[in-house]
Protein backbone atom coordinates (compact mmCIF):
# COMPACT_ATOMS: atom_id res chain seq x y z
CA UNK A 1 0.00 0.00 0.00
CA UNK A 2 1.39 3.35 -1.05
CA UNK A 3 1.05 6.40 1.25
CA UNK A 4 -0.31 9.59 -0.12
CA UNK A 5 1.36 12.99 0.27
CA UNK A 6 -1.32 13.95 2.80
CA UNK A 7 -0.51 10.95 5.01
CA UNK A 8 3.21 11.79 4.92
CA UNK A 9 2.43 15.36 5.92
CA UNK A 10 0.33 14.17 8.87
CA UNK A 11 3.12 11.82 10.00
CA UNK A 12 5.67 14.65 9.82
CA UNK A 13 3.35 16.88 11.84
CA UNK A 14 2.97 14.16 14.47
CA UNK A 15 6.77 13.77 14.67
CA UNK A 16 7.20 17.55 15.04
CA UNK A 17 4.58 17.68 17.82
CA UNK A 18 6.26 14.80 19.68
CA UNK A 19 9.72 16.40 19.36
CA UNK A 20 8.41 19.83 20.39
CA UNK A 21 6.60 18.31 23.40
CA UNK A 22 9.78 16.51 24.44
CA UNK A 23 11.86 19.68 24.21
CA UNK A 24 9.23 21.63 26.15
CA UNK A 25 9.11 18.95 28.85
CA UNK A 26 12.92 18.94 29.10
CA UNK A 27 13.08 22.74 29.43
CA UNK A 28 10.41 22.73 32.14
CA UNK A 29 12.27 19.99 34.00
CA UNK A 30 15.47 22.07 33.83
CA UNK A 31 13.65 25.15 35.19
CA UNK A 32 12.14 23.12 38.03
CA UNK A 33 15.59 21.82 38.90
CA UNK A 34 16.92 25.40 38.98
CA UNK A 35 14.06 26.52 41.22
CA UNK A 36 14.46 23.61 43.62
CA UNK A 37 15.39 24.93 47.03
CA UNK A 38 13.93 28.38 46.39
CA UNK A 39 11.01 29.13 48.64
CA UNK A 40 8.26 31.68 48.53
CA UNK A 41 8.46 34.03 51.48
CA UNK A 42 5.33 34.52 53.51
CA UNK A 43 4.23 38.14 53.78
CA UNK A 44 2.85 39.65 56.98
CA UNK A 45 1.34 43.04 57.82
CA UNK A 46 1.65 45.56 60.64
CA UNK A 47 0.51 44.23 64.03
CA UNK A 48 1.04 40.55 63.14
CA UNK A 49 3.25 38.64 65.57
CA UNK A 50 5.80 36.56 63.65
CA UNK A 51 8.51 34.15 64.81
CA UNK A 52 11.81 34.89 63.05
CA UNK A 53 14.59 32.64 64.32
CA UNK A 54 14.79 33.02 68.12
CA UNK A 55 12.66 36.21 68.16
CA UNK A 56 8.96 37.03 68.14
CA UNK A 57 8.60 40.21 66.09
CA UNK A 58 5.73 42.62 65.52
CA UNK A 59 5.85 45.74 63.38
CA UNK A 60 3.88 48.26 65.39
CA UNK A 61 3.94 51.47 63.35
CA UNK A 62 5.09 53.05 60.09
CA UNK A 63 5.62 56.78 59.63
CA UNK A 64 6.84 58.60 56.53
CA UNK A 65 8.80 61.82 56.85
CA UNK A 66 11.41 63.91 55.02
CA UNK A 67 13.52 64.71 58.08
CA UNK A 68 14.74 62.87 61.18
CA UNK A 69 15.60 65.04 64.17
CA UNK A 70 17.86 63.60 66.86
CA UNK A 71 18.97 64.89 70.28
CA UNK A 72 21.72 67.09 68.81
CA UNK A 73 21.26 67.20 65.04
CA UNK A 74 19.04 66.23 62.11
CA UNK A 75 19.28 64.55 58.73
CA UNK A 76 17.33 65.10 55.51
CA UNK A 77 16.06 62.24 53.33
CA UNK A 78 17.14 61.98 49.70
CA UNK A 79 13.74 60.36 49.06
CA UNK A 80 11.31 59.70 51.90
CA UNK A 81 12.22 58.28 55.29
CA UNK A 82 10.19 55.23 56.29
CA UNK A 83 10.36 54.96 60.09
CA UNK A 84 9.38 51.43 61.08
CA UNK A 85 8.73 50.79 64.77
CA UNK A 86 8.67 47.24 66.07
CA UNK A 87 8.78 45.11 69.18
CA UNK A 88 11.01 42.08 69.38
CA UNK A 89 11.06 39.43 72.11
CA UNK A 90 14.03 37.11 72.61
CA UNK A 91 12.46 33.68 73.06
CA UNK A 92 15.69 32.10 74.27
CA UNK A 93 17.28 32.34 77.70
CA UNK A 94 20.59 33.76 76.44
CA UNK A 95 21.48 37.26 75.20
CA UNK A 96 21.37 37.60 71.41
CA UNK A 97 22.43 40.41 69.06
CA UNK A 98 20.09 42.08 66.59
CA UNK A 99 21.81 43.98 63.81
CA UNK A 100 20.57 46.69 61.51
CA UNK A 101 21.68 44.61 58.52
CA UNK A 102 18.90 42.09 59.26
CA UNK A 103 16.35 44.70 58.10
CA UNK A 104 16.07 45.51 54.38
CA UNK A 105 13.47 46.90 51.99
CA UNK A 106 12.48 44.98 48.90
CA UNK A 107 11.91 47.53 46.13
CA UNK A 108 9.57 46.95 43.14
CA UNK A 109 12.50 46.11 40.84
CA UNK A 110 13.60 43.30 43.19
CA UNK A 111 16.61 45.12 44.63
CA UNK A 112 17.21 45.34 48.38
CA UNK A 113 17.71 48.63 50.22
CA UNK A 114 19.68 48.67 53.47
CA UNK A 115 18.53 50.65 56.50
CA UNK A 116 19.94 54.14 56.94
CA UNK A 117 22.43 53.91 59.84
CA UNK A 118 22.50 57.62 60.67
CA UNK A 119 18.74 58.12 60.53
CA UNK A 120 18.16 54.94 62.57
CA UNK A 121 20.49 56.28 65.28
CA UNK A 122 18.90 59.73 65.28
CA UNK A 123 15.34 58.36 65.41
CA UNK A 124 15.73 57.27 69.04
CA UNK A 125 17.26 58.94 72.14
CA UNK A 126 21.07 58.78 72.33
CA UNK A 127 22.32 55.34 73.29
CA UNK A 128 18.91 53.67 72.96
CA UNK A 129 19.29 52.15 69.48
CA UNK A 130 18.33 48.46 69.56
CA UNK A 131 21.31 47.41 67.46
CA UNK A 132 23.91 48.82 69.89
CA UNK A 133 23.44 46.02 72.43
CA UNK A 134 22.36 42.40 72.89
CA UNK A 135 18.76 41.54 73.66
CA UNK A 136 18.74 39.68 76.97
CA UNK A 137 17.04 36.30 77.28
CA UNK A 138 13.22 36.59 77.46
CA UNK A 139 13.53 40.40 77.10
CA UNK A 140 11.23 42.41 74.82
CA UNK A 141 12.68 45.49 73.16
CA UNK A 142 11.08 48.24 71.14
CA UNK A 143 13.10 49.53 68.23
CA UNK A 144 13.04 51.81 65.25
CA UNK A 145 14.65 51.20 61.89
CA UNK A 146 14.72 53.92 59.22
CA UNK A 147 15.02 53.57 55.44
CA UNK A 148 15.69 56.38 52.96
CA UNK A 149 13.37 55.24 50.19
CA UNK A 150 13.70 56.63 46.65
CA UNK A 151 10.52 57.92 45.06
CA UNK A 152 9.16 54.50 44.06
CA UNK A 153 6.17 52.63 45.41
CA UNK A 154 7.35 50.57 48.36
CA UNK A 155 6.61 46.89 48.34
CA UNK A 156 7.96 45.13 51.44
CA UNK A 157 10.37 45.10 54.34
CA UNK A 158 12.42 41.94 54.79
CA UNK A 159 13.63 40.69 58.13
CA UNK A 160 16.22 37.92 58.24
CA UNK A 161 17.15 35.90 61.31
CA UNK A 162 20.64 36.52 62.69
CA UNK A 163 21.95 33.22 61.31
CA UNK A 164 20.36 33.87 57.90
CA UNK A 165 18.23 30.71 58.00
CA UNK A 166 14.85 32.44 57.86
CA UNK A 167 13.51 35.50 56.05
CA UNK A 168 10.02 36.99 56.21
CA UNK A 169 8.39 39.91 54.41
CA UNK A 170 6.18 42.63 55.84
CA UNK A 171 3.87 44.75 53.69
CA UNK A 172 4.32 48.41 54.53
CA UNK A 173 1.20 49.68 52.78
Amino acid sequence: MKRSKGTNLILWLIVLVVVFSGVTWWLMDQQLAQNKGQKTLKTYTLHENVIVGPFAVELTDLKKTNRIVGDNNATEARGTYYKVNFSMRNLQGTPLPVTLSQFKLLLPDGSLLAADNTASLLAVPTGKAFFLRNVEGKETINGTVVFDVPNVPLVRMQLTSGDGSQTVNFDLK
